[in-house]
């Protein structure tokens, strides 16, 4: 976030009646929001839909298997080195 951003962002809230606590865990959750859209635009788009149908839409493995015509073992290795590039891109340990 450039700094000028961050300044009319702190001055929009700073007239507000809202704790500052609520401010900075927004700000936060924008920013994680953020940095997990970029990391799954570096996926390849079958990487991006197995991730997005199992850990947003709540399909199981099998079911994305199903979804995206392909066998349940091939899903559960690509999601295995699809999450070690999203944790690696993340930064998390």
């Amino acid at each position: 976030m450039s700094g000028l951003v961050r300044e009319v962002a702190f001055e929009a809230f700073a007239h507000q009646d809202i704790p500052f606590d609520q401010v900075v865990e927004a700000v936060e959750a924008r920013l994680d929001r953020e940095r997990v859209r970029r990391c799954l635009e570096g996926l390849t788009e079958l990487q991006r839909q197995s991730v997005t149908l199992a850990y947003y839409g709540g399909y199981s493995y099998s079911e994305v298997a199903r979804l995206l015509g392909v066998p349940p073992g091939t899903v559960k290795t690509r999601m295995r080195d699809r999450l070690i590039r999203l944790r690696d891109c993340l930064g998390a340990q």
